[in-house]
């Protein structure tokens, strides 16, 4: 309960405010949520903490999508292209699409 009246304050306080966050997603594990904010892929353990960022380039990268083991994050810097970003490893790859 005290999740969800921290998420709705944090979105009032947002709309005044705003981080730019956006798509958030918490892993099938429940232990991480990866995150877009100004373009680049975060990730922040659910208890909380510091964030880490795992994409950094020129393109806009959104829409972070958790594999089913929650190994990898699958995210899209344009329309057109799928990449993944393999937690274990700390490298991201193309996907053909």
């Amino acid at each position: 309960m005290s999740a969800v009246a921290l998420l709705f304050a944090g979105a009032l306080w947002a709309q005044e405010n705003p981080l730019w966050m956006r798509h958030c997603a918490i892993s099938p594990d429940g232990t991480t949520i990866a995150f877009t904010y100004k373009g680049d892929i975060f990730t922040v353990p659910v208890s909380g903490g510091k964030a880490t960022q795992i994409t950094t380039n020129p393109a806009f990268d959104t829409t972070p999508i958790w594999s089913p083991d929650s190994k990898q994050i699958a995210f899209a810097p344009t329309a057109w292209e799928v990449w993944t970003y393999l937690l274990c490893r700390k490298t991201v790859e193309s996907l053909a699409v």
